[in-house]
């Protein structure tokens, strides 16, 4: 207006106005740009740190490599690289635990077959020396006693089955019943066989056999259950090692589940508060980095959610005040009648808070 006014020729005034546009479209494009990229950066972010949550070492490696290119700051690019490189380190150590265990079950698979293949060669017997020479012969041991002894007690039931000499019976039944009384299936088993190859009614064994089965079958129970705590105390061990807090809880966990003593997981427990102590101050910690770099990104709303965050997980007071103060600053600077609004609402609350009533419902205050 004030080049027409001041008598500009005409082609000189559509230089001037094309110039203009120019510049004010360049602005724009580039206000818009600007734009962009903020919404990437903070969508990349976002990413970020969902990615974070995770264990997936491909999903967190995709998640920087974008937030790499979209700009997002060092700082935090930087916590995710640490994240990635523990979470390899823990798959190359699973891959070589994995790895480790199949060795030595096809080692051990190996051995079996060897025996095996040894155990069916036969073995010439030794020819008897006789005379000066001769070899005494071994005493038998316990277990060869006891089968000695077996054979023959069957040897002479059998016989006394044939006869019906009740002389020979009777101790049968009675020894069942000691079996039972026993409690023992090692005890019973052989009892119970002896009683059937004397020749004992089925009905008077009919019982014992119930007991003989429940008795094994609650062995068996037994085994098993010592079988999964063993199993559950070494996955203790072996969570302990490690440095996850989810992990090692799940096999507490599952320990007692197991039956496994509490004072056996007394140092486990120990252990897992401190590394929950260790995930709560890293969570702190990059809840605090959020509000720097959303206070950064002028993104008020963003900040406050990572400060209840921060406050949520524990953070100390002077950490508080120091995140309140860049978050009461950024206000100020994007909205500052708006902020100072707030300010003196809050300092009427805190007024209105210290206000002492006596008995007859007047102030104190002077």
């Amino acid at each position: 207006a004030a080049a027409a006014g001041a008598g500009l020729p005409e082609e000189e005034l559509a230089r001037l106005r094309q110039g203009l546009a120019e510049v004010d479209a360049q602005a724009a494009a580039a206000a818009e740009a600007e734009a962009k990229q903020r919404v990437a950066q903070e969508q990349a972010f976002a990413t970020l740190r969902r990615a974070m949550s995770t264990d997936s070492t491909e999903q967190l490696s995709r998640a920087i490599s974008a937030a790499e290119g979209a700009g997002v700051p060092a700082e935090a690019v930087a916590d995710a690289q640490e994240q990635l490189q523990e979470l390899e380190e823990e798959a190359i150590k699973a891959a070589a635990r994995e790895e480790e265990k199949q060795r030595k079950a096809r080692e051990e698979k190996e051995e079996q077959e060897r025996q095996a293949q040894q155990s069916k060669k036969k073995q010439p017997a030794p020819q008897e020396k006789k005379g000066f020479y001769a070899t005494p012969k071994a005493k038998p041991g316990p277990k060869a006693k006891k089968e000695a002894s077996t054979s023959d007690a069957t040897e002479k039931l059998q016989v006394a089955r044939a006869s019906g000499d009740s002389a020979v019976l009777a101790p049968a039944a009675t020894a069942v019943e000691a079996a039972l009384a026993s409690g023992d299936p090692a005890v019973l088993g052989p009892a119970v066989a002896a009683a059937e190859a004397a020749g004992l009614d089925e009905q008077e064994l009919s019982a014992a056999k119930r007991t003989l089965f429940q008795l094994q079958k609650e062995k068996r129970e037994q085994a098993k259950r010592e079988k999964a705590r063993q199993e559950a105390s070494d996955a203790v061990a072996e969570a302990f090692k490690g440095d996850r807090a989810d992990a090692l809880d799940e096999a507490i966990n599952a320990a007692q589940a197991a039956g496994v003593d509490l004072l056996e997981l007394e140092s486990a427990l120990d252990r897992l508060e401190e590394l929950r102590a260790v995930e709560q101050g890293e969570k702190i910690r990059l809840a605090l980095a959020d509000i720097a770099f959303l206070v950064g990104q002028d993104d008020a709303d963003g900040a406050a959610l990572a400060l209840e965050e921060a406050a949520a997980e524990g953070a100390r007071p002077e950490e508080l005040e120091a995140a309140e103060q860049s978050l009461a600053d950024l206000r100020m600077r994007l909205d500052p009648e708006g902020e100072g609004r707030r300010r003196r609402q809050e300092a009427r609350k805190a007024k209105k808070g210290e206000t002492k009533w006596n008995y007859a419902g007047k102030s104190d205050n002077k």
